[in-house]
């Protein structure tokens, strides 16, 4: 009898010792989760101040030119400075567009493969980006409107 008794508190033991152990891995997933989360809350936090200096400086920027006699605006506009900081400008927030576009899609669509996702978002960019081509009236890709491989027809 005791040594049914030995086996069953045995047994217990046993049982409480790996419940002990599957409720430490929930607190460290648990703790990593919080973690990963404070992690993307001062993220946000980040990107919002960085989105707010640049709104800033664009209020600062449409002030002076307010402010500003039109000669000195026009001339403004027409210099290499003015050139390179509006390329800045479209560069910087086309990046944080994607950056908040891919932060998204990976928060609503988890199963999303990330990297074809890049890949997905490059082949587009290339596309955009290639100049149209224009063809003559009936022609869609260079190849003649009766479908010569040959290219257009003479």
């Amino acid at each position: 009898m005791r040594d049914a008794m030995a086996l069953a508190c045995e047994d217990m033991e046993r049982h409480l010792d790996h419940m002990d152990l599957q409720e430490v891995e929930l607190r460290t997933e648990v703790d990593n989760l919080k973690n990963e989360i404070d992690e993307k809350n001062s993220q946000t936090k980040l990107d919002k101040s960085r989105a707010k200096a640049q709104e800033d400086k664009i209020d600062t920027l449409r002030s002076t030119l307010a402010r500003a006699q039109e000669d000195d605006v026009s001339s403004y506009k027409a210099s290499s400075e003015f050139s390179s900081c509006m390329h800045m400008y479209e560069t910087e927030s086309m990046k944080a567009s994607i950056s908040l576009t891919k932060k998204w899609l990976a928060k609503e669509h988890p199963s999303l493969d990330p990297l074809g996702l890049e890949r997905f978002m490059a082949r587009q960019w290339t596309i955009e980006s290639a100049p149209k081509k224009s063809f003559p009236k009936g022609q869609r890709d260079g190849t003649s409107r009766e479908g010569d491989a040959g290219g257009p027809s003479a």
